[in-house]
This record gives C-alpha cells, structure tokens and sequence, in this order.
C-alpha cells in the first residue's frame, strides 16, 4: 500500500497545476488534506509543501471569487477543511480569529433555510457549524447556532417529500452534536420522532446507496435509543469502503476499515487512466482513496 500512496501523492504532484476547483470534496482543499496526512506519515516534507501551495492558492482564490456557501464546493467545506488542519496541527493559528467571520455568514445562511434545495450541496453545510459549536467564542453563539440547526432541520422533515439517506445521515449527525453539547436544553426528541418516520420512506423507497447506509449503521452504535432503523438485509450492502472516506472524515468515524489490496490497484490504476478533476477529488477520486489507505495501513485517525 505504500507504493500505491507514493503513485496517488506523485499524480498530484503532476497535475497540481490542472487542478481549478478549490472544494473540499471537490477540489483543492481536500487534495491538500490528503498530502499534509501523506507528508506526516511518510516524513517526505516535500509534499507537505505541495499541500501547503494549495492551500495558499484556496485562500487566494476566496478573495476573487464570489464563492458559494455549500460543503462540497464552496465556503462551508473550505472552512470545516481550515478548522480540521488547525485542530490536528497540520497548521497555526487561533481558529476563532480565522474562522470567526466565516461563522457569522453560515449563520446568516441558515435562516434562509425556507429558500433552499435540498441537493447535496446544501445537506451537508450544518456540518461545518457542529465542528464549530464548542469552539465558538460565547455560549449566546453556540445557543444560536443549535436553534437554528434545529430549526432548518425541522424545515426540511417537515416537507412532504421523501428525503435521500445523505441528507437524513447530516441530520443524524447533528442532532447527536446538539445532544451531547455541554448542558444543552434543547429538546430534540420531536425531530429524532420525524427523522425515524422519514427514515422508513426512505429505506423502503430505496434512496440509499451502500456507503450512505454503512453510515447509517455507525450512527445506530452511537445513538442506540433515539435513532430507529428500520430492517434491511445488511448481507446484501456490498464493501464499498473506499467510496465513503469522506463521510469518515466528515463525521469523525475512528473505526478501521478494510479495503482489498487488489481492488483498491484497479480503481486507482481506472481513475489514473481517465484524470479529471473528479477523479483527484476527495469525494470521488484519488485523495478519499488515500486518506482511506493512510487509515487502513498505519491506524491513523484522519
């Protein structure tokens, strides 16, 4: 495997230049995730340097750009990946001086909650705000934050139609951030009750994938009383491991995973083959897949 991390860290390497998105599932910032982890394990500081360019030219690029605020692409994203290089010291700094403006526009966007898609963009930007809760600089900040997640995510059970696993996996987790907030009163047992209805729609209408529901069962080992899941047959949920490495690293998923040394050298010799921005992206593509062998080979918490 550390011959296959070495060809992954070199393909970005190479193509450092063509690489135009700045997302953390998308683009630069998740790339760059992946090569700080490569340069810590590997003690090849070259590629620490390499991260280090790319992170610099997102930042460059958020003063240019009219930049969206959703997770995959946009400010969201790019904010939780600047919060998690702080946190694991890939980087320096005060976080609540870096990301403190950041805080605020989310916090202005989630009022819009009336005016959103519920498209994968959007599922996933109250995550950046639960990174954040307990690292925000007063309480009256962290109370605001968790009535307003509670409030989008009541919005969105809410609405008739019947909700993919991906956006109901987001509510999940934050509703498990909220609850175990340090003396939360929120009363939370009003959306887990709707969530668990939508849960069963979805399963029974199929709007999964075999990743989504891998996340769902860790979810389940966490919150054993509150969230409810309704029968499927986990023998038919196929290994799927190395497509859901973004979902660890989202919802901080410290289990080992086993990934087949065989299959793992055709996907990545398939994706090397037909480049793209894509296929070296976090969410679909090569840097999800190393940060999956750093995790399986040397039990590294991503």
């Amino acid at each position: 495997m550390e011959k296959d991390l070495l060809r992954i860290a070199n393909t970005f390497v190479l193509n450092i230049q063509n690489i135009r998105r700045i997302g953390l599932l998308d683009g630069k910032m998740g790339i760059a995730i992946f090569l700080f982890n490569y340069a810590r394990i590997s003690h090849k500081q070259i590629y620490n340097s390499y991260a280090e360019e790319l992170l610099e030219q997102v930042f460059d690029s958020l003063q240019f750009q009219n930049i969206s605020l959703d997770m995959v692409s946009g400010l969201s994203g790019i904010g939780w990946g600047i919060n998690y290089l702080l946190k694991n010291e890939f980087v320096e700094g005060d976080p609540n001086e870096i990301l403190n403006d950041l805080d605020e526009r989310i916090l202005r966007y989630l009022d819009k909650y009336d005016e959103i898609s519920y498209g994968i963009d959007l599922q996933l930007s109250d995550l950046y705000i639960c990174t954040r809760l307990d690292k925000m600089k007063i309480v009256k900040d962290c109370e605001l934050a968790m009535n307003k997640l509670l409030i989008l995510n009541d919005s969105i059970l809410t609405n008739p139609k019947i909700k993919s696993l991906v956006l109901l996996n987001s509510i999940i987790y934050s509703l498990i951030q909220v609850d175990k907030f340090r003396n939360c009163k929120l009363d939370t047992l009003p959306l887990w009750n709707k969530l668990n209805e939508k849960l069963i729609e979805c399963i029974g209408n199929k709007l999964f994938n075999d990743s989504d529901f891998k996340t769902l069962i860790r979810f389940s080992t966490i919150e054993k009383n509150k969230l409810k899941i309704p029968y499927i047959d986990e023998n038919k949920i196929t290994n799927s491991s190395t497509k859901y490495i973004w979902q660890d690293l989202l919802y901080g998923n410290t289990a080992k995973i086993c990934i087949k040394q065989q299959c793992i050298k055709k996907t990545i010799d398939e994706l090397i083959m037909d480049l793209s921005e894509d296929s070296l992206s976090l969410k679909n593509g090569l840097a999800g897949i190393g940060l999956g062998l750093i995790k399986e080979q040397y039990e590294f918490q991503i």
